[in-house]
């Protein structure tokens, strides 16, 4: 099969408003564009950090603005908390934010847990990121989570606990969280 050469459609000249599309130099038009853009330099350095951490993508650029606002009042929190944070009120779930269990952090055996959310049950909500996926940090991990499961948290009964990824909320914020609403954790293997 030997290759030919295209020398023009038929037909094309019938159409309007096509502009851009022969030989005689026109421009394509301008497609609108609403999704907002980072002014790296001219945006809050807050910003610029929190949407480089989430990926970088254009869509996320109004959450990074609202997680910085955020971050004035909860300076300890971390980015993907930042980013559950706002999902929660924006869904008008009921929680409570760095929530102590058995004492929390000032005694042996006891955590906070970074979510407890009200919705169809109590459930403990564990932001998990990098360091959580060590072998060494699993054990005692999955530990912490039985006490919790036994223990509960602020006199609630746990329905369950559930671990969400930071690089999962990156991924598929909405989906993630709706899953994690109803008590199931997309599990993650380490090797």
């Amino acid at each position: 099969m030997g290759l030919t050469r295209l020398r023009g459609l038929s037909g094309l000249g019938k159409l309007k408003g096509l502009t851009g599309l022969g030989p005689s130099g026109t421009r394509l038009p301008t497609l609108s564009d609403d999704v907002p853009k980072l002014e790296m330099g001219k945006e809050n350095p807050a910003v610029e950090e929190i949407w480089r951490i989430m990926g970088g993508r254009s869509r996320d650029l109004k959450i990074a603005r609202q997680a910085a606002t955020l971050q004035e009042r909860l300076p300890y929190a971390t980015t993907p908390e930042l980013d559950t944070y706002l999902w929660l009120k924006e869904k008008g779930v009921s929680f409570e934010f760095q929530a102590e269990a058995a004492g929390g952090r000032a005694k042996t055996g006891g955590s906070v847990v970074d979510f407890l959310v009200h919705s169809g049950g109590t459930w403990a909500w564990r932001i998990q990121g990098y360091y959580h996926g060590r072998p060494e940090n699993q054990t005692l991990d999955e530990a912490r989570k039985k006490a919790l499961l036994q223990q509960g948290v602020m006199g609630y009964q746990l329905d369950g606990v559930v671990d969400v990824w930071d690089f999962q909320i990156y991924q598929d914020r909405e989906g993630i969280f709706t899953l994690a609403l109803a008590g199931i954790q997309i599990d993650v293997l380490f090797y």
